[in-house]
This record gives structure tokens, C-alpha cells and sequence, in this order.
């Protein structure tokens, strides 16, 4: 029932449509009837044949013939009105048309005769003969009217209405003709189509902007109906389907860095964990500590990475871990540096010039020099950070050198610490004997002397250590899973090259802003330094990184200092 009724109302939607293009065609010729009656005709065709009193060829043949006729308004209510129930025969309705032809039957001669045929029913022979001889006609909006009232459930081919609307020469629609044609037809709606015929036919101007929105507003709302229950279908197939991808995408896992306390590390830290977190979209974060603990760690899995892995330092403890496959190399950090346990400022040199070899700390003159009321007459010697692997090699040294009863070793907490031991001393032109390497803040800025000592070898140095280090090689060392896991960042940290000129200019920049810190350090390195890092990422990650530094970005893992 529900399926009838539907389709009932899309053909009515397709007869509407056609009766606004005739009516709006005509509307040109300004002849026939008024935009009023154009209306009423449109209503009272189509809900007069909605009950099926009259046929498209009944419809068809009185407007074919009804263009100039002498049927008034009243005649044609009338006969609508009275004929439901087939009183008027064929030839009744022959003889009324012939005599009304010429004007021989008036209103009222046309009321009567309906009146009295209060049930007859037109058939398509007897609207013929109406049409046929009533060639003077005019159909008015309240003839129509009564047809659309009492034909309730006939049905108008797009034909009948298109007949009905050329034979109205000259009607114009009106927006209150729009309106009413678009309510007339009982909730339904204008196609696409049907709209385009109403816009192209409206020549003459008589459709305003109000008409057309009107007609536009309910002809739409089913295709805007569609189109939002379409959408809505893409919208959440589209979700679905980013869930299902999302379902088959690992997640990427944070990446953490030893943090090793000392300036040179946690930089690249720093400047990795950017590139990291922006440009490879990983999550990092870091643990701090000494050299010691956090090989352990990396060893574990407790962090993945460490950017300085100090050779030969950590030789021992480094090859049985790479024996045991517990860790792995990438690449180098810094390159090559030197390091030893025996360093004095050049001024002291200079006013000591025999003062040149760790030799000659055994002697009393000098001991002497770098004795404090602490040391107990033994030369103070500020070693190695308490957990970094240096500690045991300088304590060995010291040790294969005779020098145990010479020297009073200090090992400071952290690397702030030696610094600024040895700041200090240079400040006072004070004596200083101690620990230092090429990167560290005070081998850059201040003028040092190294102390010679027997040179290096491997036989020396996997035996007794009684000779000097070897440059270091400084790699990066990575956990075992992190390849897997995180492939693309294991291939930018291969091609990772910060060496220590590098990190020499980063040095003389944070030395030139006294406020800056490790992470101002970085952002200042990234974005001055683009040419360097760019070639170790991919043009994808290099446009994320440079999108973010330009939003002026910090990396989420980056520790507050």
C-alpha cells in the first residue's frame, strides 16, 4: 500500500513539473487564462483525477478543445461537481457542449444539468464530445478547482497536464501559483528534473526568487535526504575503515635514551630525541645516570639507545656484551677524542717548564705544588666521575705507574663537578692536576697541557693499563630489539655525523647565551644547522622536524632542566 501511494506521488511530481514548463511557455503569449485559474486548473485536474473520474484522454481532449469555448467557470464547476455519479450520458454531455458552443447554455442552464446528474460518471467518450464541440471555451481556476476537488483519486498522464497548461495560452504563475501547485500535490517532490524544466521555462520573468526557492526548497528535500544518508554511509565506512587500519598498524613504542651526564651526550640526546619524536613519530624518553648503570640498562632493555659509547674506556665490558649479543653498534657519535688522567693548565706549564711528564709527579717539588691540607702531602689529583668507566682505568693507571703513593685521588659526584673544579683553579691561577677529554666544556675553552705518558698499546692495555689512552672511538650503541622495532631510526642514526667540531660550535654558542640550556642548545643547533641533520633523515622526516621547529615545538620527552 505504502509502495502505491509512493509511486502515485512520483508521477504527480512529474505531471506538476510538466504543467509549470506549458504554463510558464505560455505565459509568454499573454493570452488565455489568468495566472489564478492557471492554479486551479493544476489543483483541481490533478486531485480531480486522483480518484479516477476523469482519464487522461477526458483531460486531454477539454483542453485541446476548450481554448477560446464558452464554458464560464460556473458551467464547468458544475458539471464537475454533479457528474460523480454517471447521470450525464455521452450524449448528454455532447448536447450540453454543442449548445454551449455559441454561448446557448449560460451558467445557470449548465447548473441544472449537472444538478440532475448528481451521480454520473465522464467517460472518455463523453469528455470527448465536450471537448470536441466546445471550441469556444475557457476553462477558469474554479472549473478546475472542482475537478481537482471531486476527482480525488484519478491519475493526469504528463500529457493530459501538458495539454491542460498549452491550452492557457497566456496564464501566468505567481508565487502563490507555485506554492499552491507544490502543496496540491500531497507531499510530494519535485525532481531534479522537474525543477530544470520550471527554471528553463520561466522566460518571461514571472517565477521571482521566492518562487523558485519555494520549489527548489521542496523539491530537494528527499535528494538532500539521500545525499545525507549517503554521506553518512561513506562517513562511517571511512571510520570503519580507518579502525580496521589502525587494527593492523603497530603501535609505535617509545624509544629511551641513556642520558649520560656529561655535556656532549645528553646534546645529541637532545637533538635525537627530536628527530626522533618529529620527524619519525616515536615517543621518547630518558634515564639518567652514569656510564656503568646505564650500560647495564641498555643491556636489559631498560633504554634503547646511547649516544656515546666511549672506546677503550668500556672495551672490556663492551666486548663481552657484544659477545653475548646483548648489544649492538650503529655508528659513531663525536668520532675520535683523546682523554687521560694527567692534565695541568699551559700557564702552569709555562711557569714550570720542566713540569712534563707524569714522571716527574713523583718528584717532591712538584708533588708539592699540588698538595692541599687534605691530601696529606701527596699531590691532589681530581680524577674520573664516580661510575663512569674511567674511574677504574685511571685507578689502574695510577696504580701501574708507581704513582699510588704520589697522588690523593678525588672522584668527583658528576661531571658539573669536575668542571668546575678545574674552572675554579684556572679562575685563581691556581695549580690543577686531574681528569679531562677533547670535548669536555673546559678542553674547549681553556688552554690545557697533557702530561706525557707511555704510549699506547693493546698488549699494554688488556694487561697492566700502564700506558696512555688510546684516542676514543665514541659510538652508538642500540638494544637488540630496537632494529626491529624501530627500523627507519636505526638507519638515521647509521648515517648520524656530529663530530667535534660539530659540537665545538654548539659549545661557543651556549658559551655566548649564559641563560641557554641543553634544550635551547638543541633547538638553536636544529635550526641553524639543516644542511648537517637533513642528510641523515628522510625528505619526509626532514619536512615534519622543519614544520615543527617552525611552530617553535619541543620535544615531549625532552627532561626539564
Amino acid at each position: 500500500m505504502i509502495a502505491a501511494v509512493r509511486t502515485g506521488r512520483v508521477f504527480w511530481i512529474a505531471l506538476l513539473a510538466t504543467v509549470l514548463v506549458g504554463a510558464l511557455a505560455c505565459a509568454a503569449e499573454d493570452t488565455g487564462p489568468s495566472a489564478a485559474e492557471i492554479k486551479d486548473i493544476v489543483e483541481s485536474a490533478v486531485g480531480a483525477s486522483m480518484s479516477g473520474q476523469l482519464t487522461a484522454a477526458d483531460v486531454q481532449k477539454i483542453v485541446d478543445e476548450s481554448s477560446g469555448g464558452q464554458l464560464s467557470a460556473a458551467d464547468v464547476q458544475k458539471i464537475v461537481d454533479e457528474s460523480s455519479g454517471g447521470q450525464l450520458s455521452a450524449a448528454d454531455v455532447q448536447r450540453i457542449v454543442a449548445d454551449s458552443t455559441s454561448g446557448q447554455l449560460s451558467a445557470a442552464d449548465v447548473q441544472k444539468i449537472v444538478d440532475a446528474s448528481t451521480s454520473g460518471q465522464l467517460t472518455a467518450a463523453q469528455v470527448q464530445g465536450i471537448v470536441r464541440e466546445s471550441t469556444a471555451g475557457q476553462l477558469t481556476a474554479a472549473q478546475v478547482q472542482k475537478i481537482v476537488d471531486d476527482s480525488v483519486a484519478g491519475q493526469l498522464s504528463a500529457d493530459d497536464v501538458q495539454k491542460i497548461v498549452a491550452a492557457s495560452t497566456s496564464g501566468q504563475l505567481t508565487a502563490d501559483d507555485v506554492q499552491s501547485i507544490v502543496q496540491a500535490s500531497t507531499g510530494g517532490q519535485l525532481t531534479a528534473a522537474d525543477v530544470e524544466k520550471i527554471v528553463a521555462a520561466s522566460t518571461s520573468g514571472q517565477l521571482t526568487t521566492a518562487d523558485v526557492q519555494k520549489i527548489i526548497n521542496e523539491s530537494v528535500s528527499a535528494a538532500v535526504d539521500e545525499a545525507r544518508k549517503a554521506t553518512a554511509a561513506a562517513e562511517a565506512a571511512a571510520m570503519d575503515a580507518s579502525k580496521a587500519l589502525a587494527a593492523v598498524q603497530p603501535t609505535k613504542e617509545t624509544i629511551i635514551f641513556g642520558d649520560l651526564n656529561w655535556p656532549s651526550a645528553l646534546l645529541q640526546n637532545r637533538i635525537a630525541q627530536y628527530i626522533v619524536e618529529k620527524g619519525y613519530g616515536y615517543p621518547t624518553d630518558v634515564k639518567f645516570g652514569a656510564t656503568l648503570p646505564l650500560f647495564q640498562g641498555l643491556q636489559r632493555g631498560d633504554t634503547h639507545v646511547t649516544m656515546e659509547i666511549w672506546l677503550p674506556n668500556q672495551d672490556e665490558a663492551w666486548n663481552a656484551a657484544r659477545e653475548e649479543g646483548a648489544v649492538l653498534s650503529v655508528g659513531k657519535s663525536l668520532g675520535s677524542d683523546w682523554q687521560s688522567s694527567f692534565v695541568i693548565p699551559a700557564y702552569l706549564q709555562e711557569q714550570y717548564p720542566d713540569l712534563d711528564s707524569i714522571e716527574d709527579l713523583k718528584d717532591d717539588q712538584y708533588k708539592q705544588l699540588f698538595a692541599t691540607a687534605e691530601t696529606g702531602g701527596k699531590a691532589r689529583l681530581v680524577s674520573c666521575v664516580i661510575g663512569w668507566s674511567c674511574e677504574d682505568v685511571n685507578a689502574k693507571q695510577i696504580e701501574a705507574y708507581g704513582l699510588t703513593d704520589h697522588v690523593h685521588v678525588i672522584n668527583p659526584g658528576d661531571g658539573a663537578a669536575l668542571n668546575a673544579d678545574i674552572y675554579g683553579a684556572y679562575e685563581r691561577q691556581e695549580p690543577w692536576l686531574g681528569y679531562q677529554w677533547g670535548t669536555n666544556d673546559p678542553a674547549l675553552k681553556l688552554d690545557l697541557v697533557r702530561l706525557e705518558e707511555p704510549a699506547y698499546s693493546d698488549q699494554c692495555w688488556f694487561t697492566t693499563k700502564a700506558c696512555a689512552y688510546e684516542d676514543a672511538t665514541i659510538l652508538i650503541a642500540v638494544n637488540p630489539d630496537l632494529p626491529g622495532k624501530a627500523p627507519d631510526v636505526i638507519e638515521m642514526l647509521r648515517k648520524w655525523d656530529f663530530n667535534i667540531d660539530v659540537f665545538k660550535e654548539a659549545v661557543r654558542w651556549q658559551d655566548d647565551n649564559p641563560d641557554a640550556d641543553t634544550n635551547d642548545t638543541a633547538i638553536w643547533w636544529l635550526n641553524s644547522k639543516t644542511d648537517i641533520w637533513t642528510g641523515w633523515v628522510t625528505a619526509e622526516a626532514a619536512t615534519a622536524i622543519q614544520a615543527s621547529l617552525a611552530a617553535n615545538e619541543i620535544a615531549d620527552g625532552w627532561p626539564t632542566e
